[in-house]
């Protein structure tokens, strides 16, 4: 593969990468159209525009040498619509333009993070949470506006130098306004798991006496007679002792052979040669004429018909380990699309640390229409304090060589959950990737890394692994 497939494979694993992220609204523009011939020049714009239809469909080309092509291409921008992008609409974020990090009195190596930038999204909460893509999510103490950098219409009186030494930052420093100071009372926790309770749900161990009657009751039948271990019972000839065991006498029929009135009732010399008196019950005999050996043969037997049979579903179960434990994890269903599944049926204890609603729709419209009066709006240059930030991480933020764009939180976005994803390859890709393998996940403003389970997807309410 040349140098140049593998550029072109890059590119467009990045573009793919920003296109699943979503991405706004785009203009397209190519250069250097002038430099080739008539012919080149209409195969060469035909051949853009065929790469870009695939992604983008419906954009139009546009040419970029000269002034008059630059000033076609900032009206189409600047009458453009707008398009949406969820997650980014979503939210309240800003772009750095600035970060100061202040160290706390108590301990130099935590402190308090101040990033400066325009609001855009929803308006900013100080009382919600930010996230820190690649630090993690953070409180805010509070919200305030300094002076705007980047003014649409620039001051028209301006200090005179003279007030440079240190009145004009004093002065510069009074126009700082305080937006917003958090509640303890209101703002959001960083708990992301629910505490569990060890008292919860737990059941109460059975006394000496209980556990006496418990065995007392299974010693006797419900008639009064105590069990007997063995009993003799006339079978047919041949019947071995554990075959004796599933048959069930009838008590009539026994009544009738001994007689209404106790008379000896005649028995035919033929049938008396074809039964034979048995006693079962006691497992002894049994287990001593087990064969162990002829059991594996005829397991091995059965094993290889079945195996001819190729069935993909079909799984044998191991010698060494026993069937209880071996499918301890699986269940069967008459029906994979009709039988009933409880969500919530033997889950891991781990799953009860994770939050619960009663309406996710109705929270998710009352979260979304939910207003702040006190939070910065969008459009406003602001500087957001963030709480309790480790001084190697705010060392390591720099807005100058790498941008960096904070998030604020929706309520109970912070919150342990279990996410379904529906995976789809790039074009290209064939490498395997197995089950339960450590893997990156990047979902709109957060990215996380997780082993997941991969099923086969379907519409219904069950997956098969």
């Amino acid at each position: 593969m040349g140098q140049g497939e593998k550029e072109g494979e890059r590119e467009a694993l990045a573009l793919h990468c920003c296109y699943s992220q979503g991405l706004p609204a785009t203009c397209h523009a190519i250069q250097g159209l002038e430099k080739l011939g008539t012919k080149q020049r209409n195969s060469a714009k035909k051949a853009t525009q065929k790469t870009i239809e695939t992604r983008f469909p419906g954009e139009r080309l546009h040419t970029l040498d000269s002034l008059q092509d630059g000033g076609s291409v900032l009206r189409f921008i600047s009458n453009q619509k707008r398009r949406a992008v969820v997650c980014r609409d979503m939210h309240p974020h800003l772009l750095a333009e600035s970060t100061q990090f202040i160290p706390s009195k108590e301990n130099e190596e935590v402190g308090t993070l101040e990033v400066s930038g325009y609001v855009r999204g929803r308006p900013l909460s100080v009382n919600g949470l930010l996230h820190i893509p690649g630090l993690g999510d953070f409180q805010m103490t509070q919200i305030t506006a300094p002076p705007d950098p980047h003014p649409v219409k620039a001051r028209l009186h301006r200090p005179p130098a003279v007030m440079d030494t240190g009145e004009e930052r004093e002065g510069m420093a009074e126009e700082i306004k305080v937006v917003a100071v958090a509640d303890p009372a209101k703002q959001e926790s960083l708990d992301r798991e629910v505490e569990l309770d060890p008292m919860e749900g737990e059941q109460t161990w059975p006394t000496e006496e209980e556990l006496a009657g418990a065995v007392s009751r299974l010693q006797t039948p419900p008639t009064g007679q105590p069990l007997r271990p063995s009993e003799a019972r006339r079978v047919p000839r041949g019947t071995s002792d554990y075959q004796a065991a599933w048959i069930v006498a009838d008590s009539e029929d026994e009544d009738e052979e001994e007689g209404s009135e106790g008379e000896e009732v005649p028995v035919d010399d033929e049938s008396e040669m074809d039964t034979e008196s048995v006693t079962y019950g006691d497992t002894e005999k049994y287990d001593a004429q087990f064969d162990m050996e002829a059991e594996e043969q005829q397991f091995e037997l059965l094993r290889a018909e079945r195996e001819n049979a190729m069935f993909p579903d079909e799984v044998d179960t191991p010698q060494d380990t026993p069937a209880r434990i071996r499918f301890q994890k699986y269940r069967g269903v008459k029906s994979f699309r009709t039988s009933p599944w409880h969500p919530r049926e033997n889950l891991p204890r781990d799953y009860a640390k994770i939050f619960q609603f009663e309406n996710f729709s109705r929270t998710k419209k009352r979260v979304l229409s939910q207003e702040d009066n006190e939070a910065a709006l969008p459009g406003w240059y602001v500087t957001v304090q963030v709480k309790d930030v480790l001084k190697p991480q705010a060392e390591a933020l720099d807005p100058l060589s790498k941008p960096l764009v904070v998030f604020g939180l929706l309520e109970h976005e912070n919150k342990m959950s279990v996410v379904h994803f529906v995976l789809r390859r790039c074009d290209g890709s064939s490498a395997p990737v197995k089950s339960k393998e450590r893997l990156v996940f990047h979902c709109g403003l957060r990215r996380f890394s997780a082993s997941p389970v991969f099923s086969q997807h379907t519409t219904g309410d069950k997956q098969k692994v």
